[in-house]
């Protein structure tokens, strides 16, 4: 095995765990979808980088974008229940204070992963999941997406990253 060590910021994104099939044209095709839209991410953390913000910050930008876009097994690409929900879940961790923030079980915000943050940075709590965890959030500020959001297909719902203009919120 080759270890390659880097001596510049390395920002590693994937798009998710599962298999995806490449034997269709259709399944080539979201594919390559995939691959514009993390570029698109990708260079978009190296400009903010670039700007200042920090390795956290960048973490949670890269899996917002991910959850914006039906592309992906997160926020408005989530895979559904057999019972027809979207539970989500999304974790963060500052390496460099071993404080962690988690969250799961959640229904109804629009990014898991600002909560998970907001966990880690804004509470005493480490991990929450459930109805109830998810109101507590929600009376906390954070974005509640609406009704329609999570309801359809996969590829109904939603924007794609691509599209989005301005900051995501």
């Amino acid at each position: 095995m080759h270890v390659e060590t880097v001596d510049h910021p390395l920002i590693l994104l994937h798009g998710g765990a599962g298999t995806i099939r490449e034997d269709t044209p259709r399944a080539r095709q979201r594919n390559k979808e995939r691959e514009i839209v993390l570029g698109s991410i990708l260079r978009d953390a190296a400009t903010r980088y670039q700007q200042g913000d920090s390795a956290l910050d960048l973490v949670e930008f890269c899996v917002r974008a991910m959850e914006d876009s039906p592309l992906f097994n997160a926020g408005i690409g989530s895979v559904l229940t057999e019972q027809g929900w979207v539970e989500m879940d999304a974790s963060i961790m500052d390496g460099a204070t071993q404080k962690a923030g988690a969250v799961a079980l959640l229904r109804r915000l629009r990014h898991p992963i600002s909560a998970a943050r907001f966990l880690m940075d804004h509470s005493p709590y480490v991990f929450l999941a459930g109805p109830d965890a998810e109101q507590w959030l929600i009376d906390q500020g954070h974005n509640r997406p609406g009704a329609s959001h999570y309801s359809g297909t996969k590829a109904a719902v939603g924007k794609s990253y691509r599209s989005t203009t301005g900051p995501l919120g």
